[in-house]
């Protein structure tokens, strides 16, 4: 399941950067589709995490997870779009766990109306 997860993830994130206008607008409230990684919000941090999902080495996500590094974010949490970018959203968690951190999350894992 976090292998299929993982391959997921990627390919998603691959086939969602494409040249389209985006889809949501900043201060747009969604909520995350379903089980999903997310970074810290930095572009680095989330290229570094998309690297290491490719790479399917599960010792390392996990290390990233138990870093801080890379969050699991539960189908159903409201958050916030803060920025947009192309194939990306900079959120603010508005529930769960994670309520008030900021990330960096594929578009592809959120559902907006």
């Amino acid at each position: 399941m976090r292998k299929l997860l993982l391959i997921l993830m990627v390919v998603f994130t691959f086939y969602s950067n494409s040249f389209a206008l985006p889809s949501s607008s900043s201060g747009e409230e969604c909520s995350v589709k379903s089980l999903s990684f997310a970074s810290p919000d930095s572009k680095e941090a989330y290229s570094h995490l998309l690297k290491v999902c490719s790479l399917q080495n599960e010792k390392a996500t996990r290390t990233l997870l138990l870093q801080g590094k890379a969050f699991l974010l539960k189908a159903g949490t409201k958050v916030l779009i803060v920025d947009v970018n192309i194939g990306t959203r900079s959120i603010l968690i508005l529930s769960g766990v994670h309520k008030g951190k900021r990330m960096r999350i594929a578009k592809n894992f959120l559902k907006c109306n």
